[in-house]
């Protein structure tokens, strides 16, 4: 169901987006261009406690970051329209704690901008995300893969945290 929802908000997105020159989600700080070229206004690589997906990659204002499947080591496939609704996080050298400063790394896009890459993932945000630490993006199939949050590890997380109690058998004499 959320997937679905992400989905449909899809095309949503992209419009509101498509139609300004520079792209916002919420109070976050960090900007894009229309055509989805990381801007360099300054942010901190963080970890975010999230509701469904514990500790994930994001930003010292609360944006979760993303990758692309579709992606490899060094390029991002994120173009366009994709960029649009994925907007690509800018390059930065700010590292919290929790964050391992060898995993991050940065790619040149095609057209010359500089973009964040964390454990040979480019990384992105989501249009759809418009509070601070939301998971919308999370397994949705667009662009030609999955979108997927990061753990500190650099490792995609493909499945929620359970948050049900675990159920422990109690024996009463």
């Amino acid at each position: 169901m959320k997937k679905a929802i992400g989905l449909a908000l899809l095309p949503l997105g992209v419009l509101v987006a498509a139609c300004s020159s520079t792209s916002s989600s919420g109070s976050y700080s960090t900007a894009t261009t229309a055509a989805g070229n990381a801007t360099s206004t300054p942010i901190t690589l963080s970890l975010l406690k999230t509701k469904s997906y514990g500790e994930v990659l994001g930003s010292s204002t609360g944006q979760v970051y993303y990758m692309l499947t579709a992606d490899s080591s060094n390029k991002s496939t994120c173009y366009s329209a994709c960029a649009t609704a994925w907007p690509p996080v800018q390059a930065t050298t700010k590292v919290a704690a929790g964050v391992s400063s060898s995993l991050v790394s940065k790619i040149t896009r095609t057209g010359g901008s500089s973009q964040l890459e964390y454990a040979g993932h480019p990384l992105y945000t989501f249009s759809s995300d418009v509070s601070q630490n939301a998971t919308n993006g999370e397994g949705v199939y667009a662009f030609g893969g999955y979108w997927y949050v990061l753990s500190a590890s650099g490792q995609p997380i493909k499945t929620a945290v359970s948050t049900s109690p675990s159920t422990t058998a109690a024996s009463y004499y």
